[in-house]
């Protein structure tokens, strides 16, 4: 079901539905057409090496660089925070996709039914060009058989376009010519691949790079102002210990080209074994 708010508004702004339709299937067009295209394509969405190493590395770029220790520090400060917003911004986008089931685009492409004031009415379909992706083909043929990935059945808004643009755009606040290259990879390697490839429509990726560019820029405005007693010791504290803070943020930026994943998943475990220990099931 899609959140009531969301649907009053898409209801009444019809252009914002043919906008996003038209530039859906003319990006999805793309698709389909040539087979090194689609390869290309698709490790932006399956290699971390190529969705997320280049973000990564302009992070650490403009956390070592600067002409003197106090723009080293001041340029640190901003990197801490958009990490902190990072966070923020996949709560976010996982708490409004719990409220809006609005499944990928190459799912719509199969013949569907959804409730509509109780009663089932057939959704509408969704041209689909199948592009030469090993990993796209292989999902949309299953969902021909009748399987479907639950992760597929939530595509609203996109978390990967919130976190990697609320990334970029803080390697941009803080040393402009590094984040420019963070920002173009971003819109153009990952997020134009999510879209040619079926897996978010370009509603999906606005609204998810909305939420995260808002977080962020609120994030920064309120820390920047009311937190420094918190970032400014941290960020002291690695202008003192210049290689164990490089050794940390290795560990940090590791995670953040899974969009951390794995942090979640060290979570559950370690939830389930306090569980354990308490003597809980």
């Amino acid at each position: 079901m899609i959140f009531p708010g969301l649907a009053a508004i898409l209801a009444q702004s019809d252009w914002i539905l043919n906008a996003n339709n038209y530039l859906y299937h003319a990006l999805n067009n793309l698709a389909g057409q040539s087979f090194v295209f689609d390869r290309l394509l698709g490790l932006g969405l399956s290699s971390n090496l190529v969705k997320a190493a280049i973000i990564g590395a302009c992070f650490m770029l403009a956390w070592l660089s600067g002409a003197d220790e106090s723009i080293t520090a001041a340029r640190r400060k901003i990197l801490l925070i958009t990490l902190v917003s990072s966070v923020l911004v996949l709560a976010a986008t996982k708490t409004v996709t719990k409220y809006v089931f609005l499944p990928r685009p190459y799912v719509l492409s199969e013949r569907s039914f959804h409730l509509n004031d109780r009663q089932l009415v057939e959704t509408p379909q969704v041209d689909f060009r199948v592009p030469f992706d090993e990993e796209t083909e292989k999902n949309y043929h299953e969902l021909q058989q009748g399987e479907i990935i639950s992760n597929d059945l939530t595509s609203f808004p996109s978390d990967h376009a919130g976190f990697f643009v609320c990334i970029a755009l803080g390697i941009f606040l803080a040393y402009r010519t590094v984040g420019t290259l963070a920002l173009l990879w971003t819109i153009f390697v990952p997020l134009a691949a999510k879209v040619i490839l079926g897996q978010h429509s370009p509603l999906d990726i606005v609204v998810g790079a909305g939420i995260g560019a808002v977080i962020l820029l609120l994030t920064q405005l309120v820390a920047g102002r009311w937190a420094g007693r918190v970032f400014d010791p941290a960020v002291k504290w690695t202008m003192n210990n210049s290689a164990l803070s490089a050794a940390l943020l290795f560990i940090v930026l590791f995670e953040v080209t899974n969009t951390l994943d794995d942090v979640r998943q060290v979570g559950k475990v370690g939830k389930e074994l306090a569980k354990h220990m308490l003597g809980k099931q």
